[in-house]
């Protein structure tokens, strides 16, 4: 049997990493051909927006806004700039949880009824593949998204949020189990 923490691990390393079955198709890589916006500058747009709404209005308020935004662009027949917000947003704010539960004993989680670092990824897993099959996107294009977001997402989210905290080297793009710290 493998061990419950070797299980956990392997979801983090596989929702951060990306998880991919089977052969890779030419769409698979490339996603799909109807984008015609700037990708990177929709990122930081997107960051920046869902950063704002965490800061001030917390991760609860945050989630739903990002639930909403499902239920709107899921609405259209084509794959949006506005789609690729909501999975942008999704991505950034599972991993600041996920970074922020990381800290957290389970009793304390529990205490304040939050999930679980493990559920939160499975959720966004679910969320990122329910929503991209309307598409009829592969699995695979979700990691295409989620390296977009940490690559030029991420450092721009985590500066709207926590304005007075600089990231370690490593924190910018990947995640780390390192801590944030303060600006000296």
């Amino acid at each position: 049997m493998i061990p419950v923490q070797s299980l956990k691990l392997c979801l983090v390393a596989l929702f951060f990493l990306g998880f991919a079955g089977g052969g890779v198709t030419a769409r698979e890589k490339t996603g799909p051909s109807s984008i015609d916006w700037d990708q990177v500058a929709n990122v930081k747009s997107a960051a920046i927006r869902i950063g704002r709404v965490q800061r001030a209005k917390g991760a609860e308020v945050a989630m739903t806004l990002i639930s909403n935004c499902y239920k709107t662009h899921t609405l259209f027949e084509r794959y949006s700039q506005g789609f690729e917000s909501c999975l942008i947003q999704d991505h950034l704010q599972t991993r600041v949880l996920v970074e922020i539960y990381s800290r957290m004993k389970p009793e304390a989680l529990r205490r304040i009824g939050a999930p679980s670092k493990e559920s939160l990824i499975r959720a966004n897993v679910a969320r990122f593949s329910a929503t991209l099959a309307k598409y009829k996107f592969p699995a695979i294009y979700a990691n295409r998204i989620r390296k977009l977001a940490d690559k030029h997402g991420w450092p721009v989210f985590i500066k709207v949020v926590f304005p007075n905290v600089q990231p370690n080297a490593e924190q910018k793009n990947t995640p780390t189990k390192r801590p944030l710290r303060k600006k000296q």
